[in-house]
């Protein structure tokens, strides 16, 4: 292996690439360090590091006594943290990438309106992404934002990452998104972008995002593919 980064940072790509590819596939063990260290002629400290650092990227878990399996469900987003899809799944390595679907000036409707605390029939636009990670499609989302908040906002800033535009390039600080979780039975436009079958259930994310001078800067709602999506919550007992 040629690089310039360290070695266990070269395994460790490798084995995800594999992963990628079905060479180890979701609930299989991959090989133990002693195998894995013969196949990259690497220490087993080597190997350690770089198996813990998939790990940690949640594609690979370590099971007590038995080996480390690939994980399932690698594409986790956790419930308790305000992060863009840009944002959550780089954690885990995953190459993003959003197609834009729809990218169109409306008149707000009443529903939109009311979340962006703003008058009906006021100009905002509406972009529409079905979005990637590893060439998997795992969401579409609506999105409708305040043409006063964002005049600049381009097509091709909405092939990024959207929360990037807002606090780097506009540099708004963002204080908090209200988030509504609903299970639903997605109609077949929906269902033909995320290629699901009929009656299978998906959750739908509603989102009003609040900067923090109070202002409702987005109104989303998302559609997540949820056999390739999970969702964690870490809830803490109040103890007196």
């Amino acid at each position: 292996m040629k690089s310039n980064s360290p070695l266990y940072k070269q395994i460790a790509s490798d084995i995800k690439d594999k992963i990628k590819q079905g060479i180890y596939e979701p609930d299989e063990a991959i090989p133990t360090e002693n195998q894995l260290a013969q196949d990259y002629l690497a220490s087993r400290v080597t190997i350690r590091k770089a198996v813990n650092t998939l790990v940690e990227m949640g594609l690979l878990e370590k099971k007590h006594g038995s080996g480390t399996y690939v994980k399932n469900k690698y594409y986790e987003h956790k419930l308790y943290e305000l992060k863009g899809f840009t944002e959550d799944l780089g954690r885990f390595g995953a190459e993003i990438k959003n197609e834009i679907l729809k990218y169109e000036i409306i008149k707000a409707p009443v529903k939109v309106a009311k979340q962006l605390k703003i008058k009906e029939n006021t100009d905002i636009y509406f972009i529409r992404r079905k979005r990637y990670a590893d060439n998997k499609v795992l969401i579409v989302e609506d999105t409708f934002l305040p043409i006063t908040l964002f005049p600049d906002l381009t097509y091709e800033t909405m092939l990024h990452s959207k929360y990037d535009f807002i606090e780097n390039y506009k540099h708004y600080k963002i204080k908090e998104s209200n988030q509504i979780f609903l299970p639903i039975l997605p109609d077949s436009y929906i269902r033909s972008i995320l290629n699901i079958k009929e009656n299978t259930p998906i959750l739908k994310l509603e989102s009003t995002g609040i900067l923090t001078d109070g202002t409702c800067f987005e109104y989303s709602e998302v559609y997540f593919k949820s056999e390739e999506y999970t969702f964690t919550i870490t809830a803490q007992r109040n103890l007196k």
